[in-house]
C-alpha cells in the first residue's frame, strides 16, 4: 500500500499523460494504475492535491464532437478551466438549494410531530 504522499507523486505523475480533456483518465482507470481497489482514495488525494496548489479538473460528461472524455485531467486551456470551475459552482449552488430545501423540510416535519404530540 503507498503512503500518502507516494500517492499523490504517483497520481500527479499519471496525470502529466492526461493533459486536456480529450486525454481524461477515469477514477477507476487511475485507481487500478496505483493499486487501488476503488477510486474512493484517489478522489480524497485529487482533492488534496487540489487544495496543495495543483489544478486537477475532472468532467462527468463526454462529447464526441469534441472528443471531451469524462474523468480526470489537467487542464491545458483557459476553456477547460473555465468549464471545470462553472462545474464546481454550479453544483454548489444545488447543493446550497437542496439543504435549504431539506432544513426547511425537516423544520416542517418537527413541527408536524409536535402537533401531533398536542392532540
Amino acid at each position: 500500500m503507498l503512503v500518502k504522499a507516494e500517492l499523490k507523486e504517483q497520481i500527479l505523475n499519471l496525470l502529466q499523460g492526461h493533459r486536456g480533456q480529450q486525454n481524461a483518465i477515469k477514477g477507476m482507470a487511475l485507481a487500478g494504475l496505483c493499486g487501488l481497489r476503488d477510486d474512493r482514495t484517489i478522489r480524497m488525494t485529487i482533492e488534496d492535491l487540489i487544495s496543495d496548489g495543483f489544478p486537477i479538473a475532472s468532467s462527468c460528461s463526454e462529447n464526441i464532437a469534441t472528443g471531451a472524455r469524462m474523468g480526470y485531467f489537467l487542464p491545458i486551456t483557459i476553456l477547460e478551466e473555465y468549464n471545470y470551475k462553472h462545474q464546481l459552482r454550479s453544483r454548489a449552488i444545488g447543493n446550497f438549494h437542496r439543504y435549504k430545501s431539506f432544513k426547511i423540510a425537516c423544520e416542517r416535519s418537527h413541527l408536524q410531530a409536535e402537533q401531533v404530540k398536542m392532540l
